[in-house]
């Protein structure tokens, strides 16, 4: 995973690595551009679908092309215009083409909900209509037992309930309240599983109220327990500030202000407490935290994440605040620790991703160096590399 991360941020950087003569960053450029190949011709992908709509490894190969096109694989980022192009060239209908013919084939169904997944981003009416959600559902049905066809179909579903109260009936009207349920008591020891159902069902939760569903009730209650803690945000600023010297009250504050700043059971923004955060002083804390314990490792973990999360609406007032400066000396301090590293490069990663001011403020205070230096010394993690690049 810190492969990865390190790839994506210097590919970020390349602009203004490349005018700093980095080879090491054109390296990594050559080697994103290699992975790249052969997802670059959309009517390709589509043609050799419908043409081998019996060959169980092309649709699922073809699947996952379709969802590094929706998604650019190298940065996260969604491709706005290749979603659109994807749907305008009939990509859903091969998609639900491939789970109408490999029903029970796992991968194929795996690949094809993750496609779903990451095109309704953008595109939630769309497949409501193309039938998508049915296939989901019948998926479900059909690999009970499969914790990827599980997981993976639970993510497509949260993403079309998301905002969408329609969406949130139909997905309960035809029974995805009781095949997250059914999977939450066969993959019971999953914890990454449990999180994400629990999720989907909390966003579900007004209609399977409706329709008297009481294992949704409890898994409200068990949410609402884990989200205890988190809501007084004036309560964990005071604490930050009377606690200085607390390596443990820090690292777990700047967990609070994370789960605050995105919402740890949906996964999503929270616009209104990110301001809210800044507002308060949130970040002066973050940043005196990383100050006071600069050799902990397991604070400045938790304190680059808060400003990644925070970067995603913030990176003026992280940039002003000194919070740049912070990650460069975090890396610095803790080039071993892959943790450190990696928590720090998807930090650089918010703050660099399309500004060319903090790409160039990046570079020049040695984040080009502190990456190279962290792949050289990270460099079996392939994740890593791959981000970092």
């Amino acid at each position: 995973a810190f492969q990865a991360t390190a790839g994506e941020t210097l590919e970020l950087l390349q602009v203004y690595i490349q005018a700093a003569g980095g080879s090491d960053a054109a390296s990594q450029k050559d080697k994103l551009s290699q992975q790249a190949k052969g997802q670059e011709n959309m009517a390709t992908i589509l043609e050799t679908m419908d043409a081998h709509t019996g060959n169980a490894d092309v649709q699922g190969q073809a699947c996952v092309d379709l969802s590094n096109l929706a998604i650019n694989k190298h940065t996260a980022r969604i491709s706005v215009d290749n979603q659109g192009k994807i749907v305008a060239a009939g990509g859903l209908k091969c998609i639900i083409a491939s789970m109408d013919s490999h029903t029970r084939n796992a991968r194929v169904e795996v690949q094809a909900c993750i496609a779903l997944y990451h095109l309704a981003l953008y595109n939630t009416h769309n497949i409501m209509i193309a039938g998508g959600l049915e296939r989901i559902i019948e998926a479900m049905d059909t690999h009970t037992g499969n914790q990827p066809v599980q997981f993976s179909a639970c993510k497509a579903l949260q993403e079309l309930a998301y905002n969408n109260l329609d969406n949130q009936r139909k997905i309960v009207a035809v029974g995805g309240q009781r095949c997250i349920v059914a999977a939450m008591a066969v993959h019971k020891k999953v914890a990454a599983f449990q999180a994400t159902a629990g999720e989907t069902l909390e966003l579900l939760q007004v209609y399977i109220q409706a329709a008297g569903g009481s294992d949704a009730a409890s898994q409200k209650d068990k949410l609402s327990q884990q989200a205890k803690g988190q809501e007084n945000m004036a309560t964990i600023l005071e604490t930050m500030d009377a606690h200085t010297g607390n390596a443990d009250v820090q690292g777990q504050a700047c967990v609070d202000l994370s789960n605050l700043a995105i919402n740890k059971h949906t996964a999503r923004i929270s616009v209104d407490n990110q301001g809210k955060i800044v507002a308060a002083g949130g970040l002066k804390c973050i940043i005196a935290s990383m100050d006071s314990h600069t050799r902990n490792a397991r604070v400045e973990v938790q304190a680059c994440i808060a400003l990644y999360h925070l970067a995603l609406y913030n990176t003026h007032n992280i940039m002003i605040a000194g919070g740049l400066e912070r990650i460069i000396e975090a890396m610095d301090t803790h080039t071993g620790n892959q943790p450190v590293q990696f928590s720090a490069c998807k930090a650089l990663q918010e703050l660099a991703y399309n500004n060319l001011d903090n790409q160039r403020k990046i570079v020049a205070v040695g984040g080009q160096r502190c990456i190279v230096a962290a792949m050289a010394v990270h460099k079996k993690v392939a994740a890593f590399q791959a981000t970092a690049g």
